[in-house]
């Protein structure tokens, strides 16, 4: 326990970037079921869902950039 090894930076990074990624994709699948149950979507629901589409695809570019690898849970 004493000589364990410490995460790098890039690995702690790297587990915030995945961390950021699955709160961004589930907030965009949040406004696609809402988008979905509204009636009339409106134009401001409609920018809401593509800018946490944007967000989350960036974050994905970015993701494989860096070369990241996603643990399977």
């Amino acid at each position: 326990m004493i000589f364990r090894k410490k995460p790098t930076l890039k690995e702690t990074y790297d587990a915030q970037l995945i961390q950021t990624m699955e709160e961004l994709k589930e907030e965009w699948k949040q406004h696609q079921r809402m988008e979905e149950l509204m009636r009339e979507s409106t134009f401001e629901s409609y920018m809401e869902k593509r800018l946490a589409e944007a967000k989350y695809f960036y974050l994905f570019k970015e993701a494989k950039i860096r070369d990241v690898k996603v643990p399977f849970h």
